[in-house]
């Protein structure tokens, strides 16, 4: 809506449509990364079932899963073995359970993650404090990701240096 408040003396604080699609679309996000040289995991898209699955049976286990559109926080499948790699692929592209679209496949990385939010307004990014979510069902991490049961602030596992890195090389780029 913010875009069509643009040219009038109303004014609307929000992402444009263009920045919104960051989060509404996993490829458009990972395509943005590669072109600004933002450092992300590999990965490759696919619209159709049996060329990812080609690609998933080809010893990329475990793997990340993710729907390539809004799925109301449940898009994404850290698939640790074949089976829940398969799954996820036919629930995504064949089921269409949360839609017709594509899904990015991208290389597992271990370690924390945290979120990072910033306002940005006319090339100025001003960062927000640092957060990290509970996105496991289960004790130990061992259930199905749940796209984020609760939140918490500030986040002592993380290093200024990591935050830093964040900001210039991926805030400040994107």
């Amino acid at each position: 809506i913010k875009d069509i408040f643009d040219d009038t003396n109303i004014q609307v604080f929000g992402p444009s449509k263009n920045a919104a699609r960051i989060e509404s679309s996993k490829e458009y996000a990972k395509d943005l990364m590669r072109k600004y040289k933002i450092p992300s995991a590999s990965y490759k898209v696919f619209d159709n079932y049996e060329e990812a699955l080609l690609y998933v049976e080809s010893g990329n286990i475990p793997i990340v899963i993710k729907y390539d559109g809004l799925a109301g926080g449940k898009g994404v499948v850290v698939a640790m073995n074949i089976d829940d790699a398969v799954q996820a692929l036919k629930d995504m592209l064949l089921d269409k359970k949360y839609g017709h679209s594509k899904v990015v496949i991208e290389e597992y990385l271990e370690g924390p993650e945290f979120s990072f939010m910033t306002f940005v307004h006319n090339g100025r990014v001003i960062p927000m404090p640092i957060a990290q979510d509970h996105k496991r069902l289960l004790d130990g991490d061992n259930g199905p990701n749940t796209g984020g049961m609760g939140i918490y602030s500030s986040v002592p596992i993380i290093n200024k240096d990591s935050i830093d890195f964040a900001y210039t090389q991926v805030m400040q780029k994107t």
